[in-house]
């Protein structure tokens, strides 16, 4: 029964390497910032400049569930679609307490297919 498992197993981990893989091509960081730094703020607003409302929502709920020890809001539950004065906003901005924002969005996707054609092996029979 042992050599089934590790035949099973070793199925599974040849089939999982095969699958695709994303990879960021660019990033950017400010070089002032700190990994220490983070404690000093409690309270984000995340905003995904995404074309899909959709996608935008399930981006910014995966970045707020991914907070940990503070307050991340959604830009959906917090903007309204006339909010379009940059200075009104960061007055209500820093009324209601937020110390940051999180702001990303998709700047291009590359996608790409590869096709490997089959082997046949000739013979007579």
């Amino acid at each position: 029964m042992k050599p089934v498992k590790i035949l099973v197993f070793a199925s599974l981990i040849f089939l999982a390497s095969c699958g695709p893989s994303t990879k960021l091509e660019k990033t950017w960081t400010d070089p002032t910032f700190t990994p220490g730094s983070v404690a000093a703020y409690k309270k984000f607003l995340v905003i995904g400049n995404l074309k899909d409302e959709s996608t935008r929502r399930i981006a910014e709920d995966k970045v707020v569930a991914s907070f940990k020890n503070v307050t991340a809001v959604q830009s959906y539950t917090y903007l309204q679609p006339g909010d379009t004065a940059r200075s009104s906003v960061e007055e209500r901005l820093k009324k209601d307490g937020f110390d940051a924002v999180v702001i990303m969005r998709l700047s291009t996707v590359d996608k790409s297919t590869s096709y490997v054609p089959g082997t046949t092996y000739g013979g007579c029979y």
